[in-house]
């Protein structure tokens, strides 16, 4: 039997994340299979590279200003993203280093792990794994899963690429069937979203704030009838929306989700 854990997207939402696999760390769960879109795809290597104290460390300080920066306005008709997010990519760099790279990448009684994106060019779900990249290649398939389109740039996985590769998220918000073909029969999944659509409150007169707001609109609902039977499935997730900016990546306000992921956890 298989146990997966699979991490949905949903930007600084991810600190929930944090906080119910804290738990289920604390429980000794161990899984042979972890799959990640968008901000989910960042957790999923370092939690499977036993690095998971790296991820809270993230997720408990990150600010905005440091993972993404807004271009000038005036200059936005010639560019492919409302802001740059170089900040995103040095952490990524950083932390995914060539030593977790190598333990992945096929050391013994390492989990598989992959990550999600779209294919720009085709529209087609991707997934990517380190046993089959370069260290550099997989980074690149890292930020183009968390690269949500229109707010960041679209990444090429190979240098020598025709194909852009953007957020998973844009189609497969929390990969479970992904698990399914990979192995699984048991299976957690971390949902950074409460079930169903959930009214908002406030004016909508930016624009990243109505992309935001469409992107979550567009999100594919779990459908639990869908899974095959024989796979056994948990899912974590807040009972109420956890914030209404994805991209407001505050460490007061995610400390708080992380204790709220950790609760949640502990009830499922």
């Amino acid at each position: 039997m298989s146990r997966a854990l699979v991490i949905s997207g949903g930007g600084c939402k991810g600190a929930f994340a944090i906080g119910a696999i804290e738990y289920l760390l604390e429980r000794f769960n161990e899984w042979e299979i972890i799959v990640g879109t968008s901000t989910g795809a960042l957790i999923a290597p370092l939690v499977a590279g036993g690095k998971f104290d790296l991820a809270k460390e993230i997720y408990s300080n990150v600010k905005t200003e440091d993972l993404i920066k807004q271009y000038c306005w005036l200059t936005l008709p010639w560019r492919s993203s409302i802001y740059n997010d170089k900040g995103l990519r040095k952490i990524i760099d950083k932390n995914y280093d060539e030593r977790l790279h190598h333990y992945l990448r096929g050391s013994f009684g390492a989990p598989d792990v992959e990550v999600c994106t779209v294919n720009l060019n085709s529209g087609k779900i991707c997934y990517w794994s380190p046993k089959d990249l370069s260290r550099e290649e997989f980074c690149n398939a890292l930020s183009a899963s968390s690269n949500q389109p229109g707010f960041m740039p679209p990444r090429k996985i190979y240098w020598n690429d025709d194909e852009y590769y953007v957020d998973g998220g844009v189609r497969e918000i929390i990969p479970i069937e992904r698990a399914i073909e990979l192995g699984a029969s048991e299976i957690t999944a971390i949902v950074l979203e409460p079930s169903g659509v959930c009214a908002v409150e406030g004016e909508f007169d930016r624009i990243p704030r109505i992309m935001l707001r469409s992107l979550r609109l567009m999100t594919v609902e779990i459908r639990e009838d869908d899974i095959p039977k024989g796979v056994n499935l948990k899912i974590i997730r807040p009972d109420e929306p956890l914030t209404n900016n994805s991209l407001r990546f505050d460490p007061i306000e995610m400390r708080e989700m992380m204790k709220r992921g950790y609760e949640a956890a502990k009830k499922s």
